[in-house]
């Protein structure tokens, strides 16, 4: 006596294989397992070609405001209300003997092949400042520097 084999099973010795044969449709599978392997990826694509960089973003806080929302790198100093913002980036800016490349930016060397950024931002009625060091991972001493002199500027 024959037993024919089950759906999708290969036939052992002796078996008839089964006519029916048990098919999964491969619609949407690829296009489900295409999202992840594309992510992935990318993901692969941005850690081998380096996307690094050191970034502290410090903000400005008048009594009264509303705190931003945390993120790593984030920085809050009180200042008095009226703090004139542009004028104490300006002054440190000039007292590290940074470089202006466009309007509120600046930046500087901290090495052969590192630089240093400085940047001036004014948005939801609050000022800040971006301090990035690109593209060592670690914070360089200049970026150290800065914002030492940032908080005494606003301290006098």
């Amino acid at each position: 006596m024959k037993i024919p084999a089950l759906p999708g099973l290969i036939p052992l010795r002796g078996q008839e294989p089964c006519q029916k044969q048990a098919v999964i449709p491969d619609e949407g599978r690829s296009a489900k397992m295409k999202k992840p392997l594309s992510v992935l990826a990318a993901a692969l694509c941005l850690s081998l070609g380096g996307c690094d960089g050191f970034g502290r973003v410090i903000y400005f806080k008048e009594p009264g405001m509303v705190s931003p929302r945390w993120h790593a790198g984030r920085t809050i100093i009180e200042v008095r209300e009226g703090t004139d913002a542009q004028a104490l980036i300006d002054s440190v800016a000039k007292q590290f003997e940074l470089k202006p490349t466009e309007e509120n930016t600046w930046i500087g060397d901290t090495g052969p092949r590192s630089t240093f950024s400085l940047r001036l931002h004014h948005e939801n009625q609050m000022w800040y400042v971006s301090l990035l060091d690109w593209p060592d991972i670690t914070r360089s001493d200049l970026s150290r520097q800065i914002e030492t002199a940032i908080r005494n500027q606003i301290e006098m």
